[in-house]
């Protein structure tokens, strides 16, 4: 029950934090991302919410790095930022071998914020804060698989990463596990409104979050979404929750392609929508400090159902 419940809290901070990002940057498109989230989440893994398994946890996880990356890249100066997404990478990583990815592409975008900013920014400083950062993953994350693999060799452990890139495959080629990729993300899966509808939808969502490389979210798909789908088509495909990592990522450049498609067609921009008195609202609930309280009372519900209810086998 309490593995259940403690891992039912990721996938709805995920949408409490998308929440809080279209009050932050007062842009309805964030609300959106989290309802394609949401979908997504019933669609291809609905048995594993809740469930212990780390696969959501480690995409969650990833993704409020890739939130504190976004403020690192708005407040320039604030090395607490930097430090924080960082260490969130880092916990995504010793999760499961999946948030290695993330902190591949924290390093990637850190290394570019600091040579679009290395004129603003002492050389002395720079480095001191990449030995930060260098020191934060040597100590929480490579410290961890180093003792993972001298567990191994004494006997004391055993590692299933050849059998899950090889074996588990059934003699698949790379070709083949592409294929085989393609099903798994497109099978129409039945939940309430039927395979055609859920096909539909799934079709739909990576169409969009392609059309998103004509928006601000480019970068997020070519350098998050792409890699990480081909990397997983190719080594990983043997059941779809290993690919929840790409989730968070993929609805919000199905999102943000949303934006661009209604901008086309109906010169309707998601981004200019007006939340300003909402996030008048947001800010003044969250400087008396009934943010987490509200949110709770409406969420703790959910959560506590989902934890009773989730089938685990």
């Amino acid at each position: 029950f309490f593995n259940n419940l403690f891992m039912s809290f990721y996938p709805l901070l995920g949408i409490m934090l998308w929440i809080d990002l279209g009050f932050r940057k007062r842009s309805s498109v964030y609300f959106l991302a989290a309802v394609f989230f949401a979908i997504l989440l019933r669609i291809y893994v609905p048995r594993f919410i809740g469930a212990a398994v780390m696969d959501l946890p480690v995409a969650c996880m990833g993704f409020f790095a890739f939130d504190a990356l976004l403020d690192v890249f708005q407040f320039k100066k604030d090395r607490k930022r930097v430090f924080l997404t960082v260490l969130l990478a880092v916990a995504a990583s010793v999760m499961k071998q999946a948030g290695l990815f993330v902190i591949l592409i924290v390093l990637a975008s850190l290394a570019n914020f600091y040579v679009s900013n290395r004129e603003k920014t002492k050389s002395a400083t720079i480095a001191k804060h990449w030995l930060v950062i260098f020191g934060l993953v040597l100590v929480g994350s490579l410290s961890w698989y180093l003792w993972i693999r001298f567990q191994i060799y004494q006997g004391h452990s055993s590692s299933e990463s050849d059998f899950l890139v090889k074996g588990i495959h059934k003699g698949r080629s790379y070709w083949e596990r592409i294929g085989w990729s393609f099903s798994l993300l497109f099978n129409g899966e039945p939940i309430y409104l039927g395979n055609k509808f859920v096909q539909a939808f799934e079709v739909l969502s990576f169409v969009l979050a392609g059309l998103s490389i004509f928006t601000a979210a480019r970068l997020v798909f070519l350098g998050i979404v792409l890699p990480y789908t081909l990397f997983w088509m190719l080594f990983f495909s043997y059941e779809v929750r290993t690919y929840a990592l790409a989730f968070p990522f993929l609805a919000h450049c199905a999102a943000f392609g949303t934006q661009w498609v209604l901008a086309k067609l109906a010169h309707f921009n998601l981004r200019n929508w007006n939340v300003e008195a909402l996030s008048v609202v947001y800010r003044k609930v969250s400087s008396r400090g009934l943010t987490v309280a509200l949110m709770s009372a409406v969420l703790l519900p959910v959560v506590l159902g989902s934890a009773c209810f989730t089938d685990t086998k």
